[in-house]
């Protein structure tokens, strides 16, 4: 004679076998960014020596960051091109005097993307100073190279 399970029986079995195997997940690393660091820390300096980002200093210079970070999606990227942005743009923008002056900022192994070089070569087409820094030290050399006033700062 066969034997027939119960609904109470086949249940219990049912909870006891796993519908499917889950794999374990691995642990999700943040992605080191020291160009990230180092921004923050070219921040840091700005705000000391000029003045907080987006206020004017008393000698007339104003200095702020915008994200320009990759797209997060298709249609984010489609909405930001129609919307007039482009790849490459320079982390730090200062103004002074009436002109423009472009900071990019690299890690010590950083390298230009394609895009930051094609932009940068178009900026320099404009006629607007883009230069490199990749120390706290380089950034101050930039201010001073470009005559822009500030206070001084030990590095």
């Amino acid at each position: 004679m066969s034997h027939i399970k119960s609904l109470a029986e086949t249940i219990a079995e049912f909870r006891e076998t796993p519908l499917t195997e889950k794999k374990p997940r691995a642990k999700r690393v943040p992605r080191k960014r020291p160009e990230d660091d180092f921004h923050k820390q070219v921040a840091k300096l700005l705000s000391v020596v000029i003045a907080k980002p987006g206020v004017c200093s008393p000698q007339g210079v104003i200095w702020y960051s915008v994200e320009t970070r990759a797209k997060r999606s298709l249609r984010e990227g489609a909405n930001n091109k129609a919307r007039g942005c482009v790849k490459g743009c320079p982390d730090i923008d200062i103004y002074y005097a009436g002109f423009a002056y472009k900071i990019e900022l690299k890690a010590i192994k950083g390298r230009l993307s394609d895009g930051q070089e094609e932009l940068h070569i178009e900026l320099a087409r404009a006629k607007v100073p883009v230069l490199e820094a990749r120390t706290l030290e380089a950034v101050a050399k930039v201010l001073d190279t470009w005559s822009i006033p500030h206070r001084r700062a030990v590095l």
